[in-house]
């Protein structure tokens, strides 16, 4: 209240059903001063506020949820078919995308002659350039070659600071 230059406040907790949302406040009244009204006042309009961020929140959830149950359907009937080995790696890749909503996914497989991950050629928002060249040492650190290694998932926001050595086949 003090970076505000607050002289009258009422500030309120932001509750919702699943937990605090954070707090609602209101400075410097206009009629000189805020009186027990309007702390109840404003409590009904913090608790109003909280629904309705929470049913937007349920709402986004449950959008969700019908994408990720829409992609699991598409895999199973993709992986229930006929289809040959690589439509169903590419069409499989391109669900993962949408699920996760990300702009490029590489599928990569071991070749143990060369000790190196190479890119599948179904990858998405990759040109087939990019993933022909895409190959990695399991010799050199990098992200993908340290899940390979450890068996581990990873999560990285900072995947920029990994190398990724590319190397030709057969080196």
């Amino acid at each position: 209240s003090e970076k505000l230059g607050a002289h009258e406040a009422i500030v309120v907790p932001l509750n919702s059903g699943s937990g605090k949302l954070g707090v609602l406040g209101v400075v410097n009244s206009t009629r000189g001063g805020f009186s027990q009204e309007d702390l109840l006042h404003l409590s009904v309009v913090a608790d109003q506020a909280a629904l309705t961020i929470e049913n937007a929140q349920l709402r986004v959830t449950l959008q969700r949820q019908l994408q990720e149950i829409e992609g699991l359907h598409r895999l199973s009937r993709l992986l229930g078919s006929s289809e040959g080995t690589d439509r169903v790696v590419g069409e499989s890749v391109r669900i993962a995308a949408d699920l996760l909503e990300c702009d490029q996914v590489i599928l990569m497989f071991y070749d143990d002659e060369s000790d190196v991950l190479i890119a599948h050629p179904r990858g998405v928002g990759v040109s087939t350039e990019q993933l022909d060249r895409l190959n990695v040492s399991l010799s050199r650190p990098s992200l993908v070659g340290t899940v390979f290694r450890t068996d581990s998932a990873l999560i990285s926001n900072e995947a920029g600071n990994y190398t990724v050595a590319s190397v030709p086949i057969g080196t």
